[in-house]
């Protein structure tokens, strides 16, 4: 063989072995993606808060998850335990309708 046709066979060799490496690298990285992306949708979703209880002046008001006032208590927040004054002027993320009326439940007995 001609020292011509070697630098060729070996060209096209090297070229093949780098097209195999490239794509042995894309179906690796591809792969690691689609576990990824199925380990993501296993998880269960976290639940929005529906609701939010927080001091609205002197009383308790009941917005919705946009942050619109829904709803005012007729509950005076300077009578509640200091504990709950506190968790009112943070907020108290409630999930659902049940949650809320239970905590309305609660503030008013």
């Amino acid at each position: 063989m001609t020292q011509i046709k070697k630098r060729i066979i070996s060209a096209c060799i090297l070229i093949a072995a780098t097209i195999l490496l490239m794509a042995g690298g894309v179906f690796f990285v591809r792969t690691f993606q689609a576990a990824d992306a199925s380990q993501n949708t296993q998880s269960e979703p976290v639940p929005e808060n529906l609701y939010s209880l927080k001091s609205s002046g002197e009383t308790v008001g009941v917005y919705d998850q946009d942050g619109a006032l829904i709803y005012v208590l007729d509950v005076v927040v300077s009578t509640l335990p200091q504990a709950d004054q506190e968790s009112l002027a943070a907020g108290i993320p409630v999930k659902d309708e049940k949650a809320l009326k239970q905590i309305i439940e609660d503030l008013t007995s």
